[in-house]
């Protein structure tokens, strides 16, 4: 194979490289969201399933006084 063939499959599969990988890591994204979590446990502990304020910035931003207090029933 002559040296200018050689350079120019190199530079093309050096540029094409980037591309796959991120076809690569999208794809792989795309086939966990269809496997669905890993986990599928209640939560255990001290505050599990609640933030304890976490989204407390959000809501302030958002001012959705709707949801601002908890729900009585949990």
């Amino acid at each position: 194979m002559p040296r200018r063939v050689k350079q120019n499959l190199l530079l093309t599969l050096w540029l094409i490289a980037p591309i796959a990988v991120l076809a690569l890591i999208v794809g792989w994204i795309f086939y966990s969201f269809r496997a669905g979590p890993a986990m599928d446990e209640p939560g255990v502990g001290a505050g599990a399933g609640d933030t304890g304020g976490a989204n407390a910035v959000g809501e302030m931003f958002h001012d959705d006084e709707s949801n601002s207090e908890p729900d009585p029933d949990e």
